[in-house]
Order: structure tokens, then sequence, then C-alpha cells
């Protein structure tokens, strides 16, 4: 190695713990332009088998090498996403009522674009978050009245 540009490559690689795995030339005047540079994998083996019959089994092995190579870079985890259950006073029949009109008002606003319906929108959010409050402050009401003999449990966790 002459070049110093390639030194200083190398010695990058190398303080980062990373691996250039094209050895050889890859351009027509023996120069490497390209490169494969990777960190915590031994080699990738893409090469294609010793005699292939047909393009199908060039792209088969050509996947099954890559998933490989992948999985130990990245291996596959399963996540678990537990649905968040909706507040109740959301499941009242006048907030879903109001819900949907206020759906109903958007798409036609969304269609149009026109301002009477933005504003004809607009209120029917208003209506929907006030029904929402309204649910709310009963479903609580509801809780307190019906423990008003033990002031206690309110505060329980």
């Amino acid at each position: 190695m002459n070049d110093t540009g390639a030194k200083e490559l190398f010695a990058m690689l190398d303080t980062f713990e990373l691996s250039q795995h094209v050895k050889g030339a890859t351009h027509c005047k023996g120069q490497t332009l390209d490169l494969i540079i990777t960190k915590g994998l031994s080699a990738i083996s893409v090469l294609p088998p010793p005699s292939p019959s047909s393009t199908d089994d060039l792209v088969d092995n050509f996947n099954s090498k890559i998933v490989n190579d992948i999985d130990v870079v990245a291996p596959s985890k399963v996540k678990i996403i537990s649905g968040k259950q909706k507040a109740p006073w959301r499941n009242v029949a006048s907030v879903t009522a109001q819900k949907r009109r206020a759906g109903k008002h958007e798409r036609i606003w969304r269609k149009t674009k026109l301002h009477v319906h933005h504003d004809s929108y607009k209120e029917s959010l208003r209506a929907y978050n006030l029904e929402i409050k309204s649910a709310r402050e009963t479903f609580f009401s509801n809780i307190i009245n019906s423990i008003t003999n033990n002031a206690q449990t309110l505060f329980d966790g």
C-alpha cells in the first residue's frame, strides 16, 4: 500500500473495528473503487454456488445468504404491543354518535374545501368535545355517588 489515502482509510477502519471485504481491484485500471464495509461480520458470503442450474437458484442462494447475514447483524425480535383501552366515557352512545357526526362533517369539508363546510366541521368538533366532557363528568359523578358511604375508597389506588 503506497497510497497515503488508502493507509488513512485502513487506519480509520481499524480504529472503529470495521472490516473492508473487497480485496482486489474493481476498476479496469487496477484500482479498488467498490467498498463493502461492515462491523461485526467476519465475512459476507454472497458468492453464487459453484454450479448454478438456473437464475432462480442464484436468486434463492443470494436471498438466503443475505437473510443469514442480516440475522447476524440485526436479529428479529418479537415485540408485543398491548392495545390501550379507550376511556369508558368514550363508549357512551351519545359520544360515539357525535363522533360519527363530526367525521361526516370532516369528510364533506375535505371533499368540497368550502368555508361553510369547514365551519360546520369545527362546530361539530366543539359539540363532540362538549359531549366527551359531559360524559366524563357523568362517569366520575356516578362513581363518587355510588361510594358516598366510604370516602376512603375515593383516594385508594
